[in-house]
């Protein structure tokens, strides 16, 4: 049935525990729903103290190893007609306007969203997890102490699943940071493996236990035990009874384990068994062309990539983008010496959002000047800019010519003037007085790369000194006049008068002067 009201309610619920660092974040996130419940398991930082900023409904509960209870306990606490399942770790995207008519004119009394693991702004390989996280407060609640599941309250309820397609969750919490911090390798494991002990203690079904082997393999694989996550794996794929989703998620894990191990024959198998059980076969091709290319078979990738659809979703809503693989077409291309192909699999790439390759090989692609200005000119804001952050990583000749090149494109763009400043110390003279011009024309002297410069004692003395001089006597900036001194001081007898030459041509008088 419908919702019950005209306008649906929906209480945003979670578990949490000593999660200052991204408790907010997600909190943030939730500004859209009717109220939002925190139940803390224990917390000994701020995260009480973060919760109660936006919501007055924040419960000191406990732990007890399960998670399943623990969720039932905070859904006590919500008096919405829907419930929405968000962890601390993740942050909830997308067209809320569009899930709330859904969820007031749908049938369905449970949604599944899409939850993408990320590390940073990366993707993980495997593709997005769709689960149910939205369902009807009064018709579910959860059961299983790892990996828990929404279940009917009343056995006789019939599950309505609908995927929602413009909502997404993005989950952080399977970092390597996230998880040591938490000790998630240990926690799981032991539930995991306790789980199953009791359930063979007593008369349990065998797809049950097979479930159960699952979940104990993959905790295995996470906390690095692989051998035995891959000698269990094997059992429960042996035995052939665990459903299509939990073989997924079992070949994912065996994968895992066997890149581990460098057990390539093993990778291949699991990858054609995950390929076989996922409802969506592009997830594992996908994979294999990663491994293709880690491996060193650039062409075995690009064929692989070439049998991918550019965009694909699954009856769950996962979507797939074959961009999502461009940087390996890029690369692979550049590299078997198919540089126009590269070329023009970049700006595909590019246009629709997605940030290929670095600066440094694109400008080994683009070998023209025009075609490179050409690239830079269209770039969309975001991948602009995930361009001018690359330029930092990178930081080689190539990278610091394509981050003035967008400088020349765009003059007055923050971000390129903020990268340039960060990179000051590997920028040449004349970089650094376009720079520092650009940066003080639009209000931002305080960041200066004369005077980041001027400041740095790994700068070779000759051009410190003359980018301080230039700070002193073009800007009248005393900021660099400690580092003008030093580098003085610095330069070699037998460079003394080149360099007082030459900046007695950048800042006539100055050194004299002084």
């Amino acid at each position: 049935m419908a919702s019950t009201t005209a306008t649906p309610t929906i209480s945003a619920v979670l578990i949490v525990k000593d999660e200052e660092d991204v408790l907010e974040a997600s909190l943030a996130a939730l500004g859209w729903v009717d109220e939002i419940i925190v139940y803390d398991t224990g917390s000994t930082d701020s995260t009480r103290d973060l919760a109660g900023r936006h919501t007055p409904h924040v419960i000191e509960g406990y732990w007890d190893d399960d998670f399943g209870a623990a969720r039932n306990r905070a859904l006590e606490h919500a008096t919405s007609e829907w419930a929405l399942i968000v962890d601390a770790d993740e942050i909830f995207e997308g067209d809320t306007a569009h899930l709330l008519r859904r969820l007031a004119a749908d049938e369905a009394n449970l949604f599944l969203v899409a939850v993408e693991t990320v590390d940073g702004d990366t993707p993980r390989p495997e593709g997005p997890n769709v689960t149910a996280r939205i369902f009807r407060r009064s018709e579910y609640r959860y059961a299983g102490r790892l990996h828990e599941q929404v279940v009917p309250i009343d056995p006789s309820t019939r599950p309505v699943l609908e995927p929602v397609l413009h909502v997404c969750i993005k989950h952080s919490g399977y970092t390597d940071a996230a998880i040591a911090k938490h000790d998630k390798r240990a926690r799981n494991l032991t539930i995991a493996q306790r789980d199953l002990d009791e359930a063979l203690a007593r008369e349990t079904p065998p797809v049950m236990l097979d479930i159960l082997r699952t979940n104990l393999a993959r905790a295995l694989g996470m906390a690095g035990e692989h051998e035995a996550s891959l000698a269990l794996a094997t059992v429960v794929r042996t035995n052939g009874v665990v459903p299509a989703v939990g073989l997924t998620d079992l070949a994912v894990s065996a994968v895992g384990s066997a890149l581990a191990l460098e057990l390539d024959d093993v990778v291949d198998e699991w990858l054609t068994v995950w390929q076989h059980a996922d409802s969506s076969p592009v997830w594992a091709r996908a994979t294999r062309v990663r491994i293709l290319a880690g491996r060193g078979d650039l062409q075995g990738a690009l064929d692989l990539l070439d049998q991918l659809p550019t965009t694909s979703v699954d009856s769950s809503g996962r979507r797939f983008h074959k961009h999502e693989l461009s940087g390996i077409a890029v690369s692979a291309l550049a590299a078997t010496g198919r540089r126009r192909a590269a070329a023009r699999a970049a700006r595909e790439s590019a246009l629709a959002g997605y940030a290929s390759v670095g600066p440094t090989i694109l400008s080994r692609i683009f070998v023209q000047a025009d075609r490179l200005d050409s690239y830079i000119r269209d770039l969309p804001d975001q991948v602009w800019r995930e361009h001018a952050v690359w330029c930092v990583h990178e930081a080689t000749p190539d990278s610091i010519a394509f981050l003035m090149a967008m400088a020349a494109v765009r003059p007055d763009d923050l971000t390129v003037l903020l990268c340039l400043a960060k990179i000051a110390p590997s920028l040449g003279l004349e970089d650094l007085a376009v720079s520092a011009a650009a940066l003080r024309r639009v209000g931002l002297a305080e960041h200066c790369p004369l005077v980041t410069v001027s400041r740095s004692g790994d700068v070779e003395p000759q051009l410190r000194a003359i980018a301080s001089a230039m700070a002193v006597g073009i800007y009248e900036d005393d900021r660099a006049v400690p580092g003008l001194e030093a580098a003085l001081a610095a330069v070699a007898p037998q460079d003394e008068a080149e360099l007082l030459r030459q900046l007695e041509i950048v800042t006539p008088g100055l050194v004299t002067a002084s």
